[in-house]
């Protein structure tokens, strides 16, 4: 690959192919040359471009995705708290009849709330 000369060194190169008259061989067929494989690698730059994939959509739609997944977001972190909060029943129970600090002995009281839940239960399933 020939080395990349800055773009001053191209455009000046131009202006002088466009002020002196075409010879064969001289500076401006070289300039002329330069141009047309500068034309053909933007050709070929589009082309792929045009093969590359896509996914657009427009405002609307984008904004319609958006709400959907902030939605699905929201849903999935509130029932992941809900599930948490089902991991320790007796922690729950103790903190809806205590209040907000939790000690040990409200702990105890809360398990011996769901064991006769439970029973209870159990009592009506027979």
């Amino acid at each position: 690959m020939a080395p990349q000369t800055p773009l001053r060194k191209r455009l000046t190169a131009i202006k002088e192919a466009v002020r002196a008259p075409l010879r064969p061989g001289g500076q401006s067929e070289q300039v002329l040359r330069t141009l047309e494989r500068m034309r053909n690698a933007q050709r070929v730059a589009e082309e792929e471009d045009e093969k590359a994939y896509r996914f657009r959509l427009s405002p609307v739609a984008a904004g319609i995705a958006l709400a959907v997944m902030a939605a699905t977001v929201g849903w999935s972190y509130f029932m992941g708290y809900m599930v948490g909060l089902g991991q320790n029943p007796a922690r729950q129970v103790a903190r809806l009849t205590g209040g907000g600090h939790v000690t040990h002995a409200m702990l105890a009281g809360a398990e011996e709330l769901i064991a006769a839940a439970e029973q209870y239960k159990a009592g009506l399933a027979q």
